[in-house]
C-alpha cells in the first residue's frame, strides 16, 4: 500500500494573503504572489520527483489545523522522510509561507486512484501556467477551454458551464 505525507504550508495573514493569491491566478499567465507560491512547490516536487514520491498534488483547506495548503506526495519508501524533509528545507521560501509541517500517513490512498491522477494532473497544470512553455491565448491552455472539456464528460451544457466558471472566476 502506497504511503502519503502532507506538507502543510501555513500562511503569513491568511486572508490578506489567499486574496492576493486568487487575483494573482487571475491573470494570464498568472503572476505576483500566485507564480512565487506554484513555483516554489514546483521546486520542491521538482527536487523529489523520481527518486523519492511518484505522484503528487497539492490543495487549499480552510480548515484544521487552521487555513493552509497542503502539498500531498505519494512516497517511494516512507524511509525517505527525513531526505524529503531536508530537501523542502533547502528551497527557499516566499515570505508569506509562515511555516511548513509533515503530516505523515495522510491517506489519500483513500481518495481512489482516479482522483488522485486527476489531482495530480491539474497540480501539472499549475506548474506548467506559471513556467515558461505557456504561452496565453492558445485554445488547449485556456482554463475556460480545460473546464468545458472536464464538464462535457458530465454532460454539462455550454450554459451549465458559463455559470460554473462564473461562480470560480
Amino acid at each position: 500500500m502506497p504511503n502519503w505525507i502532507h506538507l502543510n504550508f501555513s500562511f503569513e495573514d491568511y486572508p490578506v494573503t489567499s486574496n492576493k493569491l486568487h487575483d494573482d491566478l487571475k491573470q494570464d499567465p498568472p503572476t505576483g504572489s500566485y507564480k512565487e507560491f506554484v513555483s516554489y512547490v514546483k521546486k520542491i516536487v521538482d527536487g523529489l520527483r523520481g527518486s523519492f514520491i511518484s505522484r503528487y498534488f497539492f490543495l487549499f483547506e480552510g480548515d484544521s489545523p487552521g487555513p493552509h495548503l497542503f502539498l500531498a506526495l505519494e512516497l517511494n519508501s516512507h524511509e525517505h522522510v527525513k531526505e524529503i524533509e531536508s530537501t523542502v528545507n533547502g528551497v527557499e521560501r516566499p515570505d508569506f509561507v509562515a511555516s511548513i509541517d509533515v503530516k505523515p500517513n495522510s491517506g489519500d490512498e483513500s481518495n481512489g486512484e482516479a482522483a488522485i491522477d486527476f489531482f495530480h494532473a491539474t497540480t501539472n497544470y499549475a506548474f506548467f501556467r506559471v513556467g515558461p512553455a505557456y504561452k496565453p491565448g492558445y485554445e488547449n491552455n485556456d482554463p475556460t477551454k480545460l473546464v468545458h472539456c472536464f464538464c462535457n464528460q458530465l454532460f454539462f451544457s455550454r450554459e451549465r458551464e458559463r455559470t460554473l466558471h462564473s461562480k470560480f472566476l
